[in-house]
């Protein structure tokens, strides 16, 4: 696989923005294919190694966060997912602002997955 061969090849840089760029489209792909387990540790490995790169409050740990989030909303780990979630919209609006796009975006995809939650409706990432 493609984004597997770009990991390995990344992972000789450290935690490098590209390599995490790829390690988070590898866990995107793997929740889209039905591998929730492997898409878990590998976007919590992103959050962690973007989290070391660029600080804590970085957007890239915020990305990573989202991702995570949906992966363990797929898992059926609604609380987690909220809470992974939160500490995403609270970077976002950090880095960008209240009413930026991004900011907006991950705030509405909070309240979907609350409503979802508390509703009983199928989850939809």
């Amino acid at each position: 696989m493609a984004l597997e061969h770009a990991m390995k090849v990344r992972n000789r840089l450290g935690d490098d923005p590209d390599g995490i760029g790829t390690l988070i489209g590898l866990g995107r792909l793997d929740r889209d294919t039905d591998q929730l387990a492997r898409s878990a540790e590998q976007l919590a490995e992103a959050r962690r190694m973007a989290s070391a790169a660029m600080g804590p409050t970085h957007p890239y740990v915020a990305s990573a966060e989202h991702e995570l989030a949906e992966t363990l909303f797929a898992q059926g780990h609604s609380d987690q997912a909220i809470a992974v979630q939160t500490a995403a919209v609270r970077r976002h609006e950090e880095a960008y602002g209240h009413e930026h796009t991004q900011s907006r975006r991950a705030r509405s995809r909070l309240e979907e997955i609350r409503r979802i939650s508390s509703g009983g409706n199928n989850p939809k990432s």
